[in-house]
């Protein structure tokens, strides 16, 4: 190169270097709309209701610990930037990242860190893993403005990701003076976080706005000045929303993908990001009447095909499993078990052998929460349980709805089910699904009681493992629930949305990482 081409290299880099930014250089800018199946009850305390709403509440909040991109403790992203554990392992020390503003301009500390894990331990914590916490933490102490320290009752293997967002909401921060101020109520509709974004407008059952915090943020900075959550239940309105430029992002089903590319859109895949598991309601309970036979409960999983809900509903995005919750295929403890043999006939001898050959009827409750296809899983359900002289009613209505029914706020009228499509994940809480007392259980069982508590006192990763195993061949051969198959989370981008790692066993999307360099 001759030293008039280097000089004009030379002033095109630097003029390069002048006036072109890259995107972690700009100003946050433009809309990013999103449309989804549900906003759930479109309230913002992290623990006062389901944790599937981290889909628009994650931008708004930081969480104790950050999980990367393949589910595991980050100290980079998270609050608590460091951490030691005693040599017992019944005391954890944290220490929380210094110079993290909340949206109003005061600073999160240590204080605020030890009210979220109260929260979680508390009465009024609705979203589930109470009971992990109140078995676990003993207490949490605080010293100085940036230390949190969490005393245990027994060791805790997982307690990084139950502080995480791998699990649920338990490990948000927010502002304990806010709450103490102006009450749960007002916090619920008025959420200050210390996240990229903040609560902008929410309008119920319709939208929520977030718009973005600053045009900086210590875990990502906000590539849009504004985020909107559409919600749009059904699958038609949203495509149509798609096509028409209404909104740039929407949730799909396995049905809607050619359509969506023969149309120019990009299929965005997280794949196997789904279980969905089959649990019957009030086993071992009065109300549970002719579930509380195994038998019966046998019965009703061997009636279903799992490989045609496979290969005709989810048509082929996905595939049959055994082995059901806690145990996620991304699980720590996650061990394959037999998919369960589809035999109408044996099911219907099972029946008989219960004094039920006349069969009965049971009430399948059905929403969707990630996966469109649900409603159309629970109809072909219905279908196969006919089939072997079974009456079931497919109830559909909103999780909000089905959610008192499941936390024993509210009755259910017989015998009764539900699918639902669990997001995958590194680990979940065998207390929180199984253990007699939990609301959120499904079984009153005292022999899988005392199993629980086994698996809570292993000492070892390698022993809860063997244990947990233990537990999913009883949970199973049992027939308490069952696992149907495993399917991908699937969305559709308009043409101007980026690609970004939507992350593994996280609930919310991500969708604050939508242009970042990450």
């Amino acid at each position: 190169m001759n030293k008039l081409n280097k000089l004009f290299a030379a002033l095109l880099l630097l003029l390069v270097t002048m006036f072109v930014h890259t995107p972690a250089d700009a100003e946050p800018a433009g809309e990013l709309r999103v449309g989804l199946t549900t906003l759930y009850n479109q309230t913002f305390h992290p623990t006062t209701a389901s944790g599937y709403r981290l889909s628009y509440m994650s931008p708004i909040f930081d969480f104790i610990i950050t999980t990367d991109k393949n589910g595991e403790p980050d100290p980079s992203n998270s609050l608590a930037h460091k951490w030691e554990v005693s040599e017992d392992r019944l005391k954890w020390t944290f220490h929380i990242r210094e110079g993290v503003k909340f949206h109003d301009g005061t600073s999160l500390t240590a204080k605020d860190a030890k009210f979220a894990i109260d929260n979680a331990s508390s009465k009024n914590n609705r979203a589930g893993r109470k009971s992990d916490f109140n078995a676990f933490v003993k207490n949490v102490e605080t010293e100085g403005d940036y230390t949190m320290i969490i005393n245990l009752n027994k060791p805790w293997q997982f307690i990084l990701y139950f502080l995480s967002d791998a699990i649920g909401t338990q490990g948000i921060v927010f502002p304990k003076d806010y709450v103490d101020k102006h009450g749960i109520d007002h916090f619920m509709k008025n959420p200050i976080g210390s996240g990229p974004y903040r609560l902008k407008e929410s309008v119920a059952r319709d939208h929520i706005t977030l718009e973005a915090a600053g045009a900086k943020h210590w875990r990502v900075d906000p590539t849009y000045q504004t985020i909107t959550f559409k919600l749009l239940p059904e699958s038609g309105t949203r495509l149509a929303a798609l096509k028409t430029g209404e909104v740039d992002l929407v949730q799909i089903g396995v049905s809607d993908v050619s359509s969506v590319e023969k149309d120019g859109f990009r299929i965005f895949k997280k794949k196997n990001g789904l279980l969905l598991d089959l649990s019957f309601l009030r086993v071992g309970d009065k109300t549970g009447g002719v579930l509380n036979d195994k038998r019966v409960r046998e019965a009703l999983i061997k009636a279903i095909d799992k490989n045609a809900i496979v290969n005709q509903i989810l048509m082929g995005n996905g595939s049959t499993i055994g082995t059901t919750l806690p145990q996620f295929s991304w699980a720590v403890d996650y061990s394959p078990f037999p998919v369960t043999e589809y035999n109408p006939d044996e099911a219907k001898k099972l029946l008989a052998e219960a004094g039920l050959a006349n069969g009965f009827s049971i009430n399948i409750y059905s929403f969707v929460t990630r996966l469109p296809e649900t409603k159309l899983i629970n109809e072909a359900i219905a279908g196969y349980w006919s089939a072997i002289g079974v009456e079931a009613k497919v109830l559909e209505m909103a999780y909000n709805a089905f959610r008192p029914v499941w936390v024993k706020k509210k009755e259910v009228t017989g015998p009764s089910a539900f699918l639902m499509a669990w997001p995958n994940r590194t680990i979940y809480s065998w207390r929180g699904k199984y253990f007699s007392g939990n609301p959120f259980s499904t079984v009153n069982d005292p022999e899988l009681d005392k199993m629980i508590n086994e698996v809570e006192a292993s000492s070892s990763v390698a022993d809860y493992k063997k244990i947990s195993q233990r537990n999913m061949k009883y949970v199973l051969d049992q027939s308490f629930a069952t696992g149907v198959a495993l399917a991908d989370d699937l969305f559709a981008l308009g043409k101007d949305v980026p690609a970004w790692n939507i992350g593994r066993n996280i609930q919310s999307f991500r969708i604050e990482f939508i242009g970042s360099d990450e």
